[in-house]
């Protein structure tokens, strides 16, 4: 998902105008710097992945420092994160089968783009939201009795930590194959 909020090949962000606060009243003409009242795209992209010729931003709005998305620092933080991580060997061939009949019909996917994967992207956000402390870096299966039950990994019962600690906002990072192998217990943890 956080494919469509990050402009793809680590191209730069500017805030999608349908999010960004807009002036309204005497002395404002209520309208995005653009002219326009809305965004067409995705992910700040409009027509294709080659919208950002040049290092140009996909918004006529502007940036936040660091920040990789679309959407505003302020409104990330109304978030509680949690990143469900697949192995690309089982992820990516699901995501094909998804773009091929008989399932694209059910789905509506009709075409098949690796970048979509959106793996690039996933890391930009987690790393943004590392250095912001929007999460990070105590670990979400954390007891606080100074304790880890982690295998030689860094793994806790599905759950990853980087840097695990007593302070901050969790970590919380859930393997798919361990929610598939124990469904029940995971999302109890969850």
């Amino acid at each position: 998902m956080v494919y469509y909020l990050v402009p793809p090949d680590g191209k730069p962000a500017n805030i999608a105008p349908s999010l960004k606060r807009i002036k309204r009243g005497v002395g404002t003409n209520g309208t995005i710097p653009n002219g326009t009242n809305s965004a067409n795209g995705v992910n700040g992209v409009n027509g294709g992945h080659s919208a950002h010729e040049n290092g140009a931003t996909p918004y006529d709005t502007e940036a936040e420092p660091d920040n990789p998305t679309v959407v505003p620092t302020e409104m990330l933080a109304n978030f509680h994160f949690t990143f469900l991580i697949r192995d690309p060997h089982s992820s990516i061939p699901s995501y094909y089968r998804c773009t091929i009949p008989p399932l694209d019909k059910l789905t509506g996917f009709y075409n098949f783009d690796p970048l979509e994967a959106g793996y690039d992207e996933v890391r930009r956000l987690f790393d943004y939201l590392r250095k912001t402390g929007q999460v990070g870096p105590r670990h979400a299966d954390y007891t606080g009795n100074g304790t880890h039950e982690n295998d030689t990994n860094g793994a806790t019962n599905g759950y990853y930590a980087a840097n695990a600690n007593k302070g901050g906002v969790e970590i919380c990072v859930i393997d798919a194959d361990d929610l598939l192998d124990d469904p029940e217990s995971i999302l109890q943890k969850f």
